[in-house]
């Protein structure tokens, strides 16, 4: 073989095995989780130690993933803040599709501010309390709580009106001096 040769095929198999920026796979995926999981920060790196943290995603927003992983992490483009930034995040946070979010209404069709809830909840809760007799134990220990605070709260115990609830809850701050210019 001419050492011309020999050089062009080095050459070519440099090149075959550089690291290359990441290429999107033109799929676009969902986030699954709160802003308040520290999976949702999307990071520099997937190294725990030299990790930056550039962002945090929020729930059901639209990512799109790169054709690069490592791990359990997978790099992806977003846009936090208006930004366009490409960091790893958790394969584990992101879905196909978005979360289908439902409002909770009370009797009177009043919707309160914070009663939104995914609708994939009540069957996970189901599935959890056929698995486990502990988690079953604990989530009805969590619903008799949530029926006395519905309760006192001004509610039904059993059908809570959201709306009703929160005004409750404003009056006793209003009544206590609890507002949050009056906190020293």
């Amino acid at each position: 073989m001419k050492p011309v040769s020999i050089a062009l095929g080095l050459c070519a198999l440099l090149f075959a095995f550089m690291p290359t920026s990441a290429q999107s796979t033109g799929r676009t995926m969902y986030v699954k989780v709160a802003s308040t999981n520290s999976d949702a920060v999307v990071q520099s790196s997937t190294d725990f130690f030299e990790a930056v943290p550039l962002g945090t995603l929020q729930a059901n927003q639209p990512v799109e993933m790169l054709d690069e992983t490592y791990g359990e992490y997978v790099k992806i483009r977003c846009t936090i803040d208006g930004k366009q930034i490409e960091g790893w995040v958790k394969k584990e946070i992101l879905q196909a599709e978005p979360l289908e979010v439902m409002p909770r209404t009370s009797e009177d069709k009043e919707v309160g501010s914070a009663s939104f809830a995914a609708s994939g909840r009540q069957p996970i809760e189901k599935r959890m309390r056929r698995e486990s007799p502990e988690m079953k134990a604990a989530l009805e220990r969590i619903d008799r709580f949530e029926e006395f605070l519905n309760q006192q709260l001004g509610g039904d115990k059993r059908n809570p009106a959201p709306a009703r609830m929160e005004q409750a809850m404003r009056d006793f701050q209003t009544e206590g001096g609890l507002q949050p210019g009056n906190m020293k």
